[in-house]
């Protein structure tokens, strides 16, 4: 018996030795470009089971009496600020510079469709309720209406701009729009386009991006399937077609945000990045659109945040990140029916 209680001790020690490990590289994934290593990306997707696991760890060595807590404990520390980034408490402030103040809202609305529903009324009159000034959507769709109606529809948005390429993006605007320019990323899935808005005697720009899909939710339902009929080839090769989307969309959504970033370094005026970057805080990409702006949500964010609701909501890969010419008053992420996304809206202080 004592033998058996020292072996499964063992084993527990090695597993979380292991997912400890594993905790340490998902860190280094915000700073290595998915092309030099893809262990490392993956290890930064499933960052937030493996931090879960390690205080399972420090848990359960605390309760054992074991000094093995220290192993579970210390990727948590090196991880202390990808934890900001997915927890935040910070209630609403008011605008106390007297700064002018906008609303914007971004939004993966996953084509108008969901469950074979048309939901573009619900959107409509979810913006208005929310006072939203300007709205970048992403997977934005002119199938269910025609060109000539966006008006009909979208009747308090005088302005707007779209870019059509695979999944449409769309940005509709209460502020006159000076100009605009497509974003090439020279890919299949991937858009970007920005467009500068007359505030005043001010203009400020405004980035709206949707960067390559990792296809989870489509790899999800196969596999679902295929467990339902119990089919164990199709099961294998889902997993492993998985893995190699998830590949192929980390080296592309890097190659995506070293662009985007260059063309953000050249931008003069005040700026706000908007868009489903189908990437997590602790990824490469994330950081390197991020640079210097600041991340709504680390500014005004409140409790834990999640913006995709598949895989246990886990995942905040929707974003409005701003330079420093902004202040946040309020960000909010609210549960919405229309699509696999929930809504990013912030409300900002302009400081001329």
């Amino acid at each position: 018996m004592a033998g058996l209680k020292f072996f499964f001790s063992i084993m527990i020690f090695l597993f979380s030795l292991i997912i400890a490990i594993i905790a340490s590289l998902g860190m280094l994934a915000s700073y290595i470009n998915p092309s030099l290593s893809g262990l490392i990306a993956l290890a930064g997707v499933f960052l937030p089971l493996s931090l879960l696991a390690n205080f399972f760890f420090i848990f359960y060595w605390l309760i054992t009496k074991k000094k093995w807590w220290i192993i579970s404990f210390l990727p948590i520390l090196l991880n202390t600020n990808y934890l900001l980034s997915i927890y935040q408490f910070n209630p609403p402030i008011l605008n106390t510079n007297k700064g002018k103040e906008i609303v914007i809202a971004s939004n993966n609305v996953h084509r108008f469709l969901t469950n074979h529903r048309i939901t573009f009324h619900s959107v409509t009159t979810w913006a208005a309720k929310e006072k939203i000034e300007i709205i970048c959507f992403q997977e934005y769709s002119q199938l269910h209406f025609s060109s000539d109606s966006i008006q009909k529809i979208f009747n308090s948005y005088p302005f707007h701009s779209t870019f059509s390429k695979g999944k449409e993006l769309c940005i509709f605007s209460k502020y006159p729009i000076i100009r605009s320019q497509n974003i090439d990323f020279q890919t299949q899935e991937g858009q970007g386009e920005w467009i500068d808005i007359s505030s005043g005697k001010d203009t400020i720009r405004i980035f709206n991006v949707h960067l390559q899909s990792t296809n989870i939710s489509k790899n999800t339902r196969q596999y679902n399937l295929s467990q339902k009929t119990g089919n164990q080839p199709d099961k294998i090769a889902t997993l492993q077609n998985s893995i190699s989307d998830l590949k192929y969309s980390f080296k592309e959504r890097a190659k995506q945000a070293v662009l985007l970033r260059q063309i953000i370094d050249t931008t003069r005026y005040p700026s706000i990045i908007c868009g489903d970057f189908n990437d997590t805080p602790a990824s490469y990409v994330y950081h390197k659109i991020k640079g210097k702006y600041i991340d709504g949500f680390r500014q005004r964010g409140n409790s834990y945040g999640f913006t995709f609701k598949g895989l246990g909501k886990l995942l905040r890969i929707d974003y409005i990140l701003y330079s420093k010419h902004f202040t946040g008053l309020q960000y909010t992420s609210p549960k919405t029916e229309w699509s696999d996304h929930n809504p990013v809206i912030m409300k900002l202080s302009y400081n001329h």
